[in-house]
């Protein structure tokens, strides 16, 4: 048996839950499948380095057994993870893609850094600990990611846009209709697809 952080509860598994309804805290039991259709969980990154920098809070292993248990009880899962975290280079998150491949998952969420007034993560920022992408360097990171990912894995999220209030960087994120926009025009002249360099595996 695995646990997520004991803030999430206890019971059988707990998660943060996100349904068609918008219900989102439920404890995971017997016949609780056939009315919670879908499922997003927060990995965020495969490194275990990155997630002890992030605070994830539970290992690899845990999001293994949960993404299991959930497709058991008939659940589509969607993976939440994140662009641009400090040490990560760009080949560091092509591995996760290519690990998600590899996972029963249906579906996943592509989120940029954003970087929060009042977090430490902005600290470490100001700091110049780390740095964030620009728009040109973000858009070829996620045409790789796209290119990398399972054609039959569906794209929940490209970007983002933080609190206009609280963002600190990268500024340009809070134009997400600009940056989608250009994202389709660069894929469509360059020749791109969803898949292009997808390669079958076996679990």
């Amino acid at each position: 048996m695995c646990y997520l952080p004991s803030v999430y509860f206890h019971c059988f598994l707990f998660f943060f839950f996100q349904a068609e309804d918008g219900i989102r805290d439920f404890c995971l039991s017997r016949g609780l499948g056939d009315v919670y259709k879908r499922q997003e969980l927060g990995l965020q990154t495969i490194h275990e380095r990155t997630a002890a920098y992030i605070r994830r809070g539970y290992p690899l292993s845990c999001f293994e057994e949960t993404v299991h248990r959930l497709r058991s009880h008939g659940i589509q899962v969607i993976v939440h993870t994140i662009l641009g975290l400090p040490g990560e280079s760009d080949a560091d998150i092509l591995e996760t893609m290519d690990y998600l491949n590899g996972r029963d998952i249906q579906g996943i969420k592509l989120q940029l850094l954003h970087v929060l007034r009042g977090t430490d993560l902005a600290d470490d920022y100001l700091a110049g600990k780390f740095h964030v992408y620009e728009r040109e360097e973000y858009l070829n990171l996620l045409i790789e990611c796209l290119e990398h990912l399972d054609p039959s894995i569906v794209i929940h999220r490209m970007t983002g846009d933080g609190p206009a209030d609280l963002l600190i960087a990268p500024l340009w994120a809070s134009r997400k209709r600009e940056v989608l926009n250009l994202l389709h025009h660069e894929m469509k002249i360059r020749g791109n697809w969803q898949g292009r360099q997808f390669r079958h595996q076996t679990v």
